[in-house]
């Protein structure tokens, strides 16, 4: 059994037996709070024999040492900091040509916010001045890899959809491609799904052809009748 020097328990020093040896055992510190970092932990170590536990026969004879643990303050290490990749969920937009255009904030990713203290490891790393190097670069692209068309623009964060032909219209999916700068490692995945549609708000009908216009003889050449105005998109 061990005990600190107020005589409790402590949680985060342990023994457990060393597998090569039966007659051997191993003390063993888990600890991830800087409180302790202060002093020298003195600790005691009563050793007696499985089958007559002293709780049995307090006279039965025991062997006690003592040791001393000395905890040390964490050093930054990196890859207890976990990447936050955003699910592969594009986030649905709606615009509509020429009277609806349409703008969403997309997410980037990012390192996981609550991972940068969970650990000793990790909140000793100056994320102030960015020792783990988070920086990378980004694109916004099309689903094939391709350049975004002229009508959508990515103006960090945020997406823009301005449709304003007929062609627009449909449903498109725009990527993020993510590469981390410090070790490369890149990250594909979707970010939007536009539906774009369109609504016709005014119609002008065209004015009836005259009868000089409309008047065609038989087997003469092709005749064409032009209609006014013409209906523009």
């Amino acid at each position: 059994m061990i005990k600190d020097s107020t005589g409790a328990v402590p949680t985060w020093v342990t023994a457990i037996t060393d597998g090569a040896a039966a007659n051997k055992f191993i003390i063993q510190v888990a600890i991830d709070d800087e409180t302790y970092i202060t002093n020298v932990h003195a600790m005691t170590v009563e050793v007696g024999f499985a089958n007559y536990p002293t709780s049995a026969d307090a006279l039965h004879p025991t062997k006690t040492f003592s040791f001393n643990v000395d905890v040390k303050a964490a050093v930054c290490d990196c890859s207890l900091v976990t990447w936050n990749d955003p699910e592969n969920i594009p986030i649905l937009m709606s615009a509509m040509v020429v009277t609806e255009p349409a703008s969403q904030l997309l997410l980037e990713a990012g390192p996981e916010e609550s991972s940068l203290t969970a650990t000793s490891g990790a909140r000793a790393c100056d994320h102030i001045n960015d020792e783990c190097d988070y920086k990378y670069t980004i694109k916004a692209q099309m689903e094939d890899g391709s350049d975004l068309p002229d009508w959508l623009d990515y103006q960090r964060p945020t997406l823009y959809a301005t449709p304003v032909l007929s062609e627009h219209i449909g449903v498109w999916l725009v990527q993020m491609n993510q590469t981390r700068i410090s070790n490369g490692v890149r990250t594909v995945y979707d970010a939007a799904k536009i539906t774009v549609t369109c609504r016709i708000l005014t119609w002008t009908p065209p004015n009836m052809p005259t009868i000089d216009q409309a008047t065609y003889s038989i087997f003469d050449p092709d005749f064409k009748i032009t209609l006014t105005p013409e209906f523009g998109q």
